[in-house]
């Protein structure tokens, strides 16, 4: 072979590698080894952010508005000295069959900051959601009627650990969603 062909073939091999590396799509870590970033998927965070502003909408109308659809109710602890402490707060509205109930930090706990909510579908499913920071994302979760003694008991005391963390995070933004459409919550 002489040095034109060897030097052609050499390009067509190169050309062909060069091909097959354009034409086949890289994962993350393809590309990173590659010395190429790509951008995570913006779905997850453009979701979580969008379950915030909901959620601090809703907390605002609630804690600003005074609606007689929504029924509140400020749970009293008392001091030692007899005082009362408003320690929780319930914000309750039925819709159909459906009673949710969103849960606050009352005045005593004013450092706290988180959204909770009950819910009871009739007399056979109670679940709850808390989201503690108000991040948009799910903190914990529960089926109580399904659950066992022993959730039961972690979910007292340590707070439950999420078993199925996108069941939990669409149920919560299930739950914002039915406040805010029932209110008429405009979200900024």
């Amino acid at each position: 072979m002489n040095s034109k062909m060897i030097a052609a073939r050499s390009f067509t091999t190169a050309l062909s590698f060069v091909m097959l590396l354009v034409a086949t799509p890289l994962t993350h870590d393809d590309a990173t080894v590659l010395g190429h970033q790509q951008d995570p998927p913006a779905t997850a965070q453009t979701d979580t952010a969008a379950t915030m502003r909901k959620a601090r909408a809703l907390v605002e109308y609630l804690e600003k508005t005074k609606d007689k659809r929504v029924q509140r109710v400020a749970v009293n602890k008392f001091s030692l000295s007899g005082a009362g402490a408003e320690e929780y707060v319930n914000y309750t509205i039925k819709v159909g069959d459906v009673k949710y109930q969103a849960g606050r930090p009352g005045k005593a706990r004013a450092s706290e900051n988180y959204l909770a909510f009950d819910v009871w579908a009739g007399k056979t499913s109670q679940t709850t959601v808390t989201d503690d920071g108000i991040d948009g994302v799910v903190d914990s979760g529960m089926d109580v009627k399904a659950a066992t003694k022993e959730e039961k008991k972690v979910y007292g005391t340590k707070g439950y650990v999420l078993k199925d963390r996108q069941r939990w995070q669409a149920e919560y933004e299930k739950y914002i969603d039915a406040f805010i459409q029932f209110l008429g919550i405009a979200v900024p």
